[in-house]
This record gives C-alpha cells, structure tokens and sequence, in this order.
C-alpha cells in the first residue's frame, strides 16, 4: 500500500499529459462515442492527479494564439483562435486596435473553484473580410490573479469585386449565424463541488443554447444543471460518474454551432490510497 504522490509539481505534469492526450479524441466537436471509457483509461492511468484542498499557485499560460502576420483575402471567412490553460480558469476576451470587441451579448461571473484547473478556448470571426477589418487583433486571457495577451497583424487584400461586396453587406445586415466564441476545452475540478463550463455566444438573432450530457441527452435536470443567460452550464455536486465529453449547442434562424467540453473529476484529499 502507498499514498499517491501529492507533489503539486508532479500533478501538473500529468495535467500537461492529459490535456495532450485529449486532443487527439475529444476535439472541438464531438466525434467518438467512447468520452467516458477514454475519461476511466485517464482515472487509472494518471491516478497522480487525485486532487488535495491546499493552495495551488494562480498559473496562466497562453497555448495557442494566431501568427504575428496573417494575411487574409478581402471576402473571405476567416476566425482568430486562441486556447489560454490556467488556475483559476480563464476568460479571454479580443481587442482590435486596442478597443474590446464586442462578442457574447452576456457576461457572467466565473464561480469560485477549490481545484480550478481549465484550459479555456476562444473564437474571434471575421466573416466577408474587407479593408476594414485590417488591424492589430489581440487576445487578452485573464482569470483573477493574472492576465497576458498576444498580438497579431492582419493584413488585407482588396481585391473584392464591387458586386461581391455588395452581397457581403447585404448577408451582415440581415443576421449571423449562431457562434460559440469562448469556451472551456478542458476542466479538472474535485468531487463534490459546483463546476462552471463555459459556451458563450454570439449571433442575430440571439441564438438559443443547450448541452447535451456524455451520454447526448439534454441535460434537463434544474437539481443538477442550470444553464446561465451567458450559455455557461453549471453542473453542482459533481461526483466520479459526471465524467466526460459534455456538448454545447447553439443555433438560430442563421445557423448552429457546437462545442465539445470534458470534465474530469478527481478525487478529493484523503480518498487518494492504493
């Protein structure tokens, strides 16, 4: 018999190892069946991420951001992605120009966490590209104790036709697509607590968000989910058997959009002995 290794250090190595891991199954969208038979390999295999109720040192890291330069052709549909990994978990929001652009119609408040690690993504659209949308765009991560950002230049080809451009002002006027613009990619939080996922959006009109459980039913249950007017799912007193790939769909009249997010409980201090 011996104790899990509680080394803070140690933990976050393995957290690194998972979130590589879980890329190559659980993408954006979801794509396998199989979330929480993926979810139960990672419990046994990396049984060092049992989690302990002491401090863990506020952390932020900037994963992936756009290129420096990005060079885009007037007309296009193009979007800015950034993926920010961090403790407590992040928001990120973007600049353009220095000046916050406007995404998700609501904001919300992220909920205290005893473990907190989350690794958060966030997109930024551009749609029917024109001159206009030259310009430094920068992606500003944040959580309660830090905050970073990076900046990238994008440059514009005007070579769009006259009556092209016509078509591209008459598709923004009359609505867009429903958009999820940020949300949680990962979440690691202790059994037993609430955990805040997030899917905020975008969209005219405003589109109409629901999440579907690993298991793809729609999470209807007001005891155990409540779905905020930001689109943010909490799910309260998560125990080992809310493991997996939850869904987050939004759609309107334009469009629909969907985000795939997967929760990991682990265990509480004390519950860690092999």
């Amino acid at each position: 018999m011996m104790k899990i290794n509680k080394n803070i250090h140690i933990m976050f190595i393995t957290v690194e190892l998972i979130v590589f891991l879980v890329p190559f199954c659980l993408g954006r969208v979801l794509t396998s069946t199989s979330s929480h038979a993926f979810g139960k390999k990672l419990f046994l295999e990396n049984k060092a991420i049992s989690a302990t109720k002491r401090q863990i040192p506020p952390t932020l890291n900037i994963r992936n951001a756009p290129s420096e330069i990005l060079e885009i052709m007037a007309g296009d549909n193009k979007f800015l992605e950034c993926e920010v990994g961090g403790t407590p978990p992040p928001t990120i929001h973007w600049l353009k120009d220095g000046l916050k652009v406007s995404q998700s119609m609501y904001e919300a408040d992220v909920m205290p966490s005893t473990l907190g690690l989350g690794f958060t993504r966030s997109r930024l659209f551009l749609d029917c590209v024109s001159p206009f949308d030259a310009g430094k765009y920068t992606c500003v991560a944040e959580n309660e104790y830090k905050r970073a950002s990076r900046t990238s230049q994008v440059l514009v080809e005007d070579n769009l036709e006259a009556e092209n451009d016509a078509i591209c002002l008459a598709k923004k006027s009359f609505g867009s697509p429903a958009r999820i613009q940020m949300w949680t990619h990962t979440r690691l939080e202790i059994m037993g607590t609430d955990v805040q996922l997030f899917c905020r959006v975008s969209g005219e009109p405003q589109p109409r968000v629901v999440w579907r459980g690993p298991n793809k039913k729609l999470l209807v249950d007001p005891k155990k989910y409540q779905v905020m007017p930001s689109g943010d799912l909490v799910i309260k007193n998560i125990m080992w058997s809310d493991m997996g790939g939850y869904i987050c769909e939004a759609s309107n009249a334009e469009g629909s959009d969907e985000a795939m997010v997967f929760l990991y409980p682990t265990m509480p201090e004390g519950d860690g002995e092999a």
